[in-house]
């Protein structure tokens, strides 16, 4: 009678710790995540949607191929962060 109540005390305990789990990622990570969605809608909103479209053409065409070093690296993601503005101020 003891293993089961054992067992019965451990299933009890898994569905514990994923309620747990789940409201500390109410508390934590999903509130982020949406916000990160309300805040890249809007963006959108502003800029346009076409406008965005056409960035991610753009940026498709060539893709970053990062490699070497960090200098290297940040000197090429500079470059593209330019790219971008200059095609979302036109």
């Amino acid at each position: 009678m003891d293993i089961i109540v054992h067992l019965a005390q451990g299933f009890i305990n898994l569905f514990q710790t994923g309620a747990s789990t789940f409201i500390s990622w109410m508390k934590g990570i999903v509130p982020v995540i949406l916000l990160l969605l309300v805040a890249m809608n809007t963006l959108i909103s502003f800029i346009g949607e076409n406008r965005i479209n056409k960035l991610a053409i753009a940026s498709a065409k060539k893709p970053l191929k990062i490699y070497g070093s960090p200098v290297y690296r940040s000197v090429i993601l500079f470059h593209y962060f330019l790219k971008i503005c200059v095609l979302i101020l036109r």
